[in-house]
């Protein structure tokens, strides 16, 4: 195929190179775009539209397949060998064939699977299928390096993956190279290397190097540049900062060039803007003149304008550096007004209320307005005084109305306005309390005890208790009121009520004959009975009842042996015995008597001091005693204890909230509880109720005041400023000092002092101290008079009249100017006004202002044009004559017409050379134009060995080709020379795992090492790498004689089998031993059995066979594989007989003998 060569160098396919380019005789593909320079890893073999990669779109073979190319089509020749790949077409001669296939197998081609071909392996087993060995071979068949899949099915890895072992299932994805480098020739069995990417000369940079791309030189895109050669990136143009102006622009190998903007000062502005190539132009502002203020301010574009100032305004100054002051609202400042805006401030009294200080201020009416202060803007609304205040002092144009709060607790005013006073609060009265505290505005509210509750005296500081309930033994006396508590009294004599409350009361019951008192009755419990007890027929009366004792019965007793009766038991007297000692009086029989001994007395036991007698002494029994109770300390003793009753104790009261013990408790009485005392309003606590104490009030001293009228909170102290006598309720603003009197020793609890009239004066309520009246200044006259609580009020003087002293004397009308005047100074309220003879204009001036009733005619004298500068206008009587500065040309122009007094200089831009197609010949003065020159153009062959400059032309050279020993490393560019390299030599260890080719180095790939599970087939060479081969699997019914070593494949016997007939297992077969056999046992038919049968791991077990005793018999003969049963032979009775005798194998047998009878004779 021939070649035609590009319009342009081609060391990169761009947008200039077409679709037939060649560069090195290597084609470039059809399309050409960015992504499709030249093959840099297919070798020369490559045509036309292969693409960076070299992958499957290889589409014809020139001189051989390329190790790398997927498919060959029909013009491969024979020597497409390669890996075999099988895309490879009809009249490809196989080789790499199996040398391992056994004598069944012949030539067999390994293609993508290795061989591992058996025995059963037929012919069929040369010929590899596009895909795989045929099915002839079997399982044990694997993949070769650079393939993936199950064996007999492989492909070949595809781009960007590789796969460097055999019997692999999928490929390796190729490794990415660190930032800078890129990687080669990987694919197939190899990894590849990783490159570093080349460097590009100034104005290019690498484009697209990375991966398994080497890239291509590429330049700087638009706004870009490098300096220098090198593997850096273009960097970004500076941009002229916002402060400069370009003066040489952005090339690929140049900078932007910049320099700073001229800075207007504070008193100039910029006249000519600053363009991104032009520096700006300034010029000096306006100054205002005397009585001018500004009226459109500088901005850095354009000049200052004046004005003259207006009316509502004032010149403080007089030097026109500043604005006109302009008067805020409360003033009233007449057009034509000189001086500070506080000369013009409205008086006490009147306000500006439009808030324009042009206009004149207006009276507060002095009933619903006022105003005290000077410079207002409104006049206040006069205070109406609300529920709950009264009013103290009436309103004035200068004073408001003065009102005070009723006291609190004392007195109240339910409705807003000045008609009416505060009125006293309603008191709660006996059997009434208290439902809401009064307020400023509003009466105290009160309401009758409810049901069940009363209250005794008036007043607030209590509330309605409970009514009292009778306690048990007590019955109601006298009903209760609302006013009044429940009075109750004792149960009368023989009447009782056992529970507190409602209940009745009743009779106490009496106790019939047969019984007697148990507990004696009260008025809160009632009399107990008890049946008397009736002696049995065994007893006697000892002790004879009474109304509040049992009979007491004690047994007759018996003689003792041997003892005669001398009286038998009564009903009053005990069994007696002869002989036997009745005890004395005070004793008791401990031991009766006996036939041997006498009756042992013993003395009646007396109870102690603490203990009381629960059981009389008699004849046959001591005295009980039982410990008296002891009342706690919460008890306290009812009923003393005597010598047979126990004492009675009761639970203390318990003092309620609200109570204190007012009588404290004895052992023998009860506590008493009080009400707590609550003080009265106008009072406070000075010492707090405990549990035994009442509380002690007192009121609130004078300058203190009951604040919220209720005596259960401190009297608060009131400041200064306030007179507050003794017993006071209410806040403290109530007894504020009035309007016009003050507290001068700041002391609350003494009284308020009237201030001076006409002297001194307090405006409002709470004051301690009396202000000094004012006077009335200048430019202000008295209006209202001052009083002892209102100070002097003064107005401005009226338009068109002033007054210049201070005092009470009125105004007076201001002068008016002659017509050959001018007011030099308006009149204010101070001043009179100020004329001034009006000013002539001479011959070297002109008129910049008129004169007018308030001001002078402004003469200024004409501008004289300087050097470097032209009039533009020329003079009249009322405007100036106007000069520019003469236009200076910029380094980028040059002069095309000289200045005079009245044109300005012209001036043109210089000419710019093309950066890249033009240099400069000769170089842009004062007075010439720039001269330009085309560069030269370097030819296809050629390359820039000297780079143009803005001043001097390139240069070129002839391209450098590469020899047949080297390959190039970077094509010759437009600015840089192809730079080749010599092949490299693969050193030991490694192979040629990608020739050198003129565009791209050998490639050497480390040997393969065989891995577990494989051994060396054939070993590396420079040329060829270690062909590895997986170790032989022993099969089914196979065991490992000798295992694989790293150059032996393994080696596999069959395993043994035992005969089932005449041997069994004693040791199973595992992976690297046969299978033991051993002889079975043969049982003696004549004294054995087989007892268990041999399996195929086991042996047979026989066993003796049983002999039968002389009192047994066979019942089951024995065979081979079964023992002998024998039976207990039987025995015959006396009633029988042996009716057939017992043999070996037979059992005896018996029958029963006949009875003979007696025949008669």
């Amino acid at each position: 195929m021939a070649f035609r060569s590009c319009s342009e160098s081609c060391s990169s396919c761009d947008d200039s190179c077409d679709s037939s380019c060649i560069i090195n005789d290597i084609g470039c593909d059809s399309s050409c775009d960015t992504g499709c320079d030249y093959c840099t890893d297919c070798n020369d073999a490559c045509d036309e539209s292969c693409d960076g990669d070299c992958d499957e779109g290889c589409d014809t073979c020139y001189s051989g397949c390329d190790s790398g190319c997927d498919i060959c089509y029909d013009s491969c020749d024979d020597d497409c060998n390669g890996d075999c790949d099988y895309g490879c077409d009809d009249s490809c001669a196989w080789t790499y064939c199996d040398d391992y296939c056994d004598d069944g197998c012949d030539t067999g081609c390994d293609g993508p699977c290795d061989s591992g071909c058996d025995d059963s392996c037929d012919d069929s087993c040369d010929t590899c299928t596009p895909i795989s060995c045929d099915t002839g071979c079997d399982s044990s068949c694997y993949c070769n390096p650079g393939y993936y899949g199950t064996a007999p099915y492989c492909s070949y890895c595809g781009t960007g993956t590789y796969m460097p072992y055999y019997g692999a299932t999928n490929c390796y994805a190729c490794d990415n190279c660190s930032p800078g480098e890129y990687r080669s020739g990987c694919g197939g069995s190899s990894a590849g290397t990783c490159r570093a990417c080349a460097s590009c000369p100034a104005g290019t940079y690498r484009y697209k190097c990375g991966g398994q791309n080497s890239g291509y030189c590429r330049t700087c895109s638009s706004g870009t540049y490098k300096l220098v050669d090198g593997t850096s990136g273009c960097t970004s143009c500076t941009a002229c900062p916002s402060s400069t102006y370009e003066t040489s622009p952005c090339t690929s190998t140049s900078n932007r060039g910049c320099t700073r903007l001229t800075v207007c000062t504070g008193s100039q502005y910029e006249k000519t803007a600053a363009t991104a190539t032009s520096d700006r132009v300034c010029r000096g502002l306006t100054t205002c003149g005397a009585g001018e203020q500004e009226k459109v301010a500088p901005t850095a574009s354009s000049d200052r304008v004046c004005e003259a100032c207006p009316a509502g305004t004032t010149d403080a100054n007089s030097d026109g550096s500043d604005a006109c002051v302009t008067c805020g609202g409360g003033t009233y400042v007449p057009a034509g007004s000189t001086g500070t805006c506080s000369q013009y401030e409205c008086s006490a009294g009147t306000a500006d209320t439009d808030s324009n200080a042009g206009t004149a201020c207006e009276a507060c009416d002095g009933t619903t307005t006022y105003q005290p202060s000077k410079g207002q803007e409104r006049c206040l609304s006069v205070k109406t005084c609300g529920a709950g205040e009264e009013e103290t002092t009436s309103p004035s144009a200068t004073r408001n109305r003065v009102c005070q709060p009723c006291q609190l607790g004392s007195t109240f005013k339910a409705q807003s306005g000045q008609s009416t006073r505060c009125i006293s609060v309603t008191t709660c009265g006996a059997g009434e309390e208290e439902i809401a505290s009064p307020t400023l505005s509003t009466d105290r509210q009160c309401r009758t005890c409810a049901s069940g509750t009363f209250k005794a005296a008036a007043g607030q500081g209590t509330t309605c208790v409970a009514v009292s309930t009778c306690a048990a033994g007590f019955t109601e006396d006298v009903a209760p009121t609302p006013s009044s508590d429940r009075v109750c009294v004792e149960c009368a004599p023989g009447t009782f009520k056992a529970t507190a409350g409602d209940g009745t009361r009743r009779a106490h019951r009496t106790c019939e004959d047969t019984e007697y008192e148990t507990v004696a009755p009260t008025s809160s419990s009632d009399r107990q009975c008890k049946v008397l007890t009736v002696c049995q027929d065994d007893e006697w009366e000892w002790n004879a009842p009474t109304t509040t004792t049992d009979r007491e019965c004690l047994p007759c007793g018996t003689c003792a042996d041997g003892l005669l009766i001398e009286a038998e038991c009564t009903d009053t007297s005990p069994t007696k015995c002869v002989g036997c000692d009745e005890c004395a009086p005070g004793q008791y029989v401990a031991v009766g008597c006996t036939l041997d001994d006498p009756t042992q007395c013993a003395d009646c036991t007396t109870c102690g001091s603490d203990e009381y007698q629960m059981k009389g002494c008699n004849v046959l029994q001591d005295t009980e005693c039982a410990t008296l109770t002891t009342c706690s300390s919460t008890q306290f003793e009812v009923e003393a204890p005597t010598a047979t009753r126990d004492r009675r104790c009761k639970d203390l009261t318990a003092c309620q909230p609200g109570e204190y013990e007012c009588t404290a408790a004895t052992l023998t009485t009860d506590r008493e509880c009080c009400g707590v005392t609550q003080c009265a309003p106008g009072s406070e606590e000075t010492s707090a109720p405990t549990a035994t104490s009442d509380r002690e009030c007192r009121q609130c001293v004078a300058g203190t005041t009951d604040a919220d009228g209720s005596g259960t909170t401190p009297c608060v102290a009131c400041s200064a400023g306030h007179y507050v006598p003794r017993g006071r309720t209410g806040g403290c603003a109530a007894f504020e000092c009035a309007a016009g009197h003050v507290d001068q020793d700041e002391d609350a609890a003494t009284a308020c002092k009237l201030c001076e009239a006409g002297v001194n004066y307090a405006g409002s309520a709470g004051l301690t101290r009396c202000t000094s009246v004012s006077e009335c200044g200048a430019g202000e006259e008295e209006t209202s008079a001052p009083t002892a609580s209102t100070d002097r009020v003064c107005s401005t003087c009226a338009s068109g009249k002033f007054k210049a002293t201070t005092g009470q004397t009125p105004c007076e009308a201001v002068s008016t100017c002659e017509e050959d005047e001018y007011v030099y100074r308006a009149a204010t309220v101070s001043t009179d006004t100020q004329c001034r003879a009006l000013t002539a204009c001479s011959d070297e001036q002109y008129e910049t202002r008129a004169p007018t009733v308030n001001s002078d005619r402004e003469c200024t004298g004409l501008t004289t044009c300087g050097s470097g500068e032209y009039e533009t206008r020329a003079p009249t009587a009322t405007t100036d004559r106007k000069c520019a500065s003469v236009t200076q040309c910029d380094l980028t122009q040059f002069v095309v017409s000289k200045p005079t007094a009245t044109t300005d200089r012209d001036c043109a831009e210089c000419d710019r050379c093309d950066s890249g197609t033009q240099y400069e010949t000769a170089t842009c003065t004062a007075t010439t134009n720039r001269v330009c020159a085309d560069l030269t153009v370097c030819a296809d062959t050629e390359y820039e060995s000297v780079a143009a400059t803005d001043s001097s032309d390139r240069k070129c050279s002839s391209c450098r080709e590469c020899t047949s020993s080297e390959y190039l490393v970077s094509g010759c560019s437009e600015s840089a020379n192809a730079v080749c390299k010599a092949c490299t030599e693969c050193p030991s260890g490694t192979f040629v795992s990608t020739a050198c080719t003129p565009l791209a180095d050998a490639e050497c790939t480390e040997c393969t090492r065989c891995g577990s599970g494989y051994f060396v087939q054939s070993p590396c060479t420079s040329e060829a790498d270690t062909t590895c081969k997986r170790c032989r699997s022993c099969a089914s019914g196979e065991y490992l004689h000798t295992a694989c070593t790293s150059s032996a494949d393994a080696v596999c016997r069959k395993v043994s089998t035992c005969d089932v007939d005449a041997g069994y297992e004693v040791k199973a077969p595992t992976a690297t031993t046969d299978r033991e056999c051993r002889a079975l046992t043969t049982c003696d038919g004549e004294s054995e059995f087989e007892s268990r049968a041999p399996t195929l791991t086991s042996d047979r077990v026989c066993s003796k066979l049983t002999t039968c005793t002389s009192s047994q018999y066979e019942k089951t003969a024995a065979t081979s594989t079964s023992d002998r049963v024998c039976s207990k032979l039987t025995t015959c009775t006396s009633s029988q007989y042996e009716k057939t005798a017992a043999t070996s194998t037979s059992d005896r047998m018996c029958s029963k003998l006949t009875t003979c009878t007696e025949q008669p004779v």
